[in-house]
Formats: C-alpha cells, structure tokens, sequence
C-alpha cells in the first residue's frame, strides 16, 4: 500500500509514475487524508496533520517513508 499526500502534486505524479509501470497491479493506493491514511498514520504515531512523503506500506508491516 502506497500512502500519499492528496493534495500535493508531486506525490500524485510518483502515484501516477508507479501506476503506469505495475503491470502486475501489485500496489494500492490511498491518500494521507484518508480514512485509511489517518488510520495507518494514527497506528504508527505519525503526524495526522503533516504530509511531506510517501509512505510504502510493505505485507510484512514495515512501512519505508
């Protein structure tokens, strides 16, 4: 899972750079100001009001900023 600011364009150009190479539909998408994205946030005790990255969420947990 691929968490990044809505708002910002340079994330949704690097969302849209990930979606035209993952062929295989391997990631998913949400924006930080998401129910999703204010949940992750919240669970890994992360700014809910500061979005100045992308954060990979890998299956095993970790998360890569």
């Amino acid at each position: 899972m691929v968490f990044f600011d809505g708002y910002c364009g340079v994330c949704n150009f690097w969302v849209q750079w990930i979606l035209e190479r993952d062929k295989k539909d391997r990631f998913l998408f949400a924006s930080l100001q998401s129910e999703a994205g204010q949940r992750f946030l919240t669970k890994k005790k992360l700014s809910t009001t500061q979005f100045n990255t992308l954060y990979l969420l890998k299956p095993d947990t970790k998360y890569l900023i």
